[in-house]
């Protein structure tokens, strides 16, 4: 049997492949966000929202939207959450993440939107959504 170290040696650092991906164009679409996280690590806190579009050509394109947690920011999430139905006030930013976990696959019309940065020779795509209509209501009361 070889040596662990012997094949750690010989072996190739592999690039994973890199999906190229169109943008997806300004419009309204049905979708869900299926998760939304808390990032701490940076100065201002911010949410990442992990949305899914349900139906069309883009049926299962996933897409991120970052919302800073700033006052602006708030407002904004308030305003998204207001719109789900959500008139209670938070305690705490892992109170409103547990709030908005509860609406995680409730369908909704977006409306989507994005701008292009870039930053040391890379591309971004930053996305917004904002919430046209509720669509259904689902098991949870909604």
């Amino acid at each position: 049997m070889q040596n662990l170290g012997d094949i750690w040696g010989a072996a190739e650092v592999k690039a994973p492949a890199k999906k190229e991906y169109e943008d997806i164009p300004a419009g309204v679409y049905s979708a869900h966000f299926e998760d939304v996280n808390l990032d701490v690590t940076k100065q201002t806190p911010r949410l990442s929202f992990r949305y899914k579009i349900t139906d069309g050509t883009l049926n299962g394109r996933s897409f991120f939207v970052n919302q800073t947690l700033n006052p602006v920011g708030i407002s904004i999430v308030k305003t998204f959450m207001s719109k789900l139905g959500y008139t209670q006030t938070p305690g705490s930013l892992d109170d409103l993440v547990a709030a908005l976990k509860t609406y995680c696959y409730v369908p909704l019309e977006l409306y989507v939107s994005h701008r292009k940065t870039e930053f040391e020779g890379k591309s971004f795509t930053h996305y917004s959504a904002a919430i046209n209509n509720v669509l259904t209501t689902n098991d949870l009361g909604f």
